[in-house]
């Protein structure tokens, strides 16, 4: 399983990017105000994340009740 979320982390790049300082730390004008302060970056999946996540999806497949059912 290690190796297919290291492949979707790999294509998946910077998907969520969150503020590491608190609201009162941040610079009034910065790039972070800009965005807000809930706000999170995600990216979607694209067609070359396909693999990557079909691989995680069996290894969960295979831990739950519907394991004896083929994926």
């Amino acid at each position: 399983m290690d190796q297919a979320v290291r492949q979707l982390e790999a294509a998946a790049g910077e998907m969520v990017s969150a503020p590491d300082r608190k609201p009162s730390e941040r610079q009034p004008g910065s790039e972070e105000q800009k965005h807000g302060e809930r706000g999170l970056r995600v990216r979607l999946l694209e067609q070359r994340d396909t693999e990557a996540v079909r691989d995680i999806l069996k290894q969960h497949h295979a831990v739950t009740v519907f394991r004896d059912q083929p994926f």
